[in-house]
């Protein structure tokens, strides 16, 4: 039987420590002269092997710091009004909440928020600040604005999973979702609830989401890492 090629028993070595969970996104792999020393071979064979695995997307190769397990993006489908939790589990992964702030507010003091909301003065708004994980990795955090003439109470431990599905049983169906997306960096408050450094790139959601009636259902800003969410788009050509 014909031996494997040095490099790819390299690069077998290091997608096994992947798989096998010792090596995780974002982490360093050892140097080439390590892995070179390792498998008694030349720094061109490893550069081989790492610059296949660059190719393939399973590392990123960075000048002067080192190669590193690349981050994996969790993509969001802009065809469909989907949820978090739905985005997530198609993608295999477990969907987490962490509740960060939760009270009512009077339409009177977020006048901008109540026109979203097509409210009137002195209306109850439902308020509620999560963190939204996958694997237990930090994601994105969401602050979200309900209306409570439809929701007029909340079983808190709703707040910990998918408020989409529980509109659904609500009969509060999503009909449509009018959004804007734009670039952002993390401040103090955005970087410690995300565990990220200030100054990261983040994707900044604002939407408006719509039940039976076009009537507003929630106003909403998520705030994703930017280097660990895409959004899918399909465009269409208008003849």
């Amino acid at each position: 039987m014909k031996k494997k090629a040095k490099y790819i028993l390299v690069e077998e070595y290091i997608k096994d420590l992947i798989s096998d969970g010792k090596l995780k996104n974002g982490d360093q792999l050892e140097t080439e002269f390590q892995l070179a020393e390792k498998f008694n071979v030349s720094r061109l064979t490893v550069n081989k092997a790492i610059s296949r695995l660059a190719a393939e997307g399973i590392i990123d190769k960075i000048p002067g710091k080192g190669s590193f397990v690349k981050q994996a993006l969790f993509f969001a489908d802009y065809k469909t009004v989907g949820s978090f939790s739905k985005y997530m589990e198609s993608q295999h992964r477990v969907p987490g909440s962490k509740l960060i702030e939760y009270k009512i507010l009077n339409s009177k003091d977020v006048p901008i928020i109540a026109s979203y909301l097509e409210l009137d003065k002195n209306e109850k708004i439902q308020y509620f600040v999560k963190v939204r994980s996958a694997d237990n990795e930090p994601i994105a955090i969401m602050t979200s604005y309900i209306p409570a003439k439809l929701v007029p109470s909340f079983d808190v431990s709703v707040l910990f999973g998918s408020l989409y599905d529980y509109f659904d049983t609500l009969d509060l169906p999503r009909i449509k979702t009018k959004s804007k997306i734009t670039a952002i960096l993390s401040d103090d408050y955005l970087s410690s609830n995300l565990e990220i450094e200030e100054n990261t790139a983040l994707l900044k959601h604002d939407h408006v989401t719509y039940t039976k009636n076009n009537i507003p259902l929630e106003y909403c800003i998520a705030i994703y890492i930017g280097n660990k969410y895409a959004y899918e788009i399909e465009e269409t050509r208008i003849k």
